[in-house]
């Protein structure tokens, strides 16, 4: 709450006639009358908040009262409990333990189309930091493979977080302090159960085996290979001195995409080649494969 002398604008030491001349200035800016419209009633009460405080300062008698006020709350102000001091920038954040060091946590959150990273950074003791660690790393693999986005960049949060969780690896065990601080625990945090046990790390793996799966799939362009027809539209070959020497997978290198097969050459589409099968490389000898050259 402003003191009489901060409503007014004036050091507490200021003579009688400073207050008297910024009381005026005031009264100039505030009064209502010049403030017509919506901002009328404002200015009425900032207004009575000013003669207020002019009335008590302008008179010398109640203005010694009022300093007296002010001195009597400034001792009880000093004079009151104080509580524990924050932990020093070298102990952890949450138990005041020592030694500590800097961590720095990102979880990522996927929204199909945008993305939220948060950070939790801060001076944390071995036992608190793998505490931390194992609670957003956990969210960061529940919640940050939804989204186009996301998905590729999680996993720099988890790898980042990953590393960050091995170097707290090389602090001693953390060794309370003998003062009190205002931290949340008084002790180091329990470590809480392991990441491998959390359901992050199994909702990781259904989302990796998905795209793998969905990876893995076979294009349209290797229908050859479940068809059992070795000339099956969509089946890329390999050729050689305008001959047919082989099918092969399309994600491998080829010449040619057969476009179909029928009885006859006259019947394969213009601008295409065409091979005559022989015995023991098809079940029907004697078709003719027509096939496009691969770009």
């Amino acid at each position: 709450m402003a003191t009489l002398y901060e409503t007014l604008g004036v050091e507490r030491t200021a003579s009688l006639n400073e207050i008297k001349r910024q009381y005026r200035v005031l009264a100039f800016q505030f009064h209502p009358d010049r403030h017509p419209g919506e901002h009328r009633d404002a200015m009425s009460t900032k207004m009575a908040l000013i003669s207020e405080a002019y009335e008590i300062l302008s008179n010398p008698e109640q203005r010694t009262a009022y300093d007296k006020i002010l001195d009597g709350a400034s001792t009880r102000v000093r004079n009151a409990p104080q509580g524990p001091p924050p932990p020093p920038s070298t102990a952890c954040m949450m138990c005041g333990s020592s030694p500590s060091a800097p961590l720095n946590l990102r979880a990522e959150q996927g929204f199909i189309i945008f993305r939220r990273r948060m950070h939790l950074t801060g001076q944390f003791c071995r036992e608190c930091g793998i505490t931390m660690f194992r609670m957003v790393q956990n969210r960061t693999l529940l919640q940050g493979w939804w989204g186009v986005f996301s998905f590729f960049a999680n996993f720099g949060s988890v790898i980042s977080n990953t590393v960050a969780r091995f170097k707290l690896n090389s602090l001693p065990d953390p060794i309370p302090s003998q003062k009190q601080y205002a931290v949340p625990l008084p002790f180091p945090a329990p470590r809480g159960r392991n990441i491998f046990l959390r359901s992050g790390i199994w909702v990781t793996a259904g989302a990796v085996l998905l795209v793998l799966f969905l990876l893995g799939v076979p294009h349209s362009s290797n229908q050859s290979s479940t068809s059992g027809d070795p000339f099956a539209k969509g089946s890329c070959v390999t050729t050689k001195n305008n001959h047919l020497t082989g099918v092969v997978s399309c994600n491998t290198p080829h010449n040619g995409v057969v476009i179909g097969t029928t009885t006859n050459p006259s019947y394969c589409p213009t601008a295409t080649w065409f091979y005559i099968t022989e015995g023991s490389t098809d079940p029907n000898p004697g078709r003719v494969v027509c096939y496009e050259l691969a770009n």
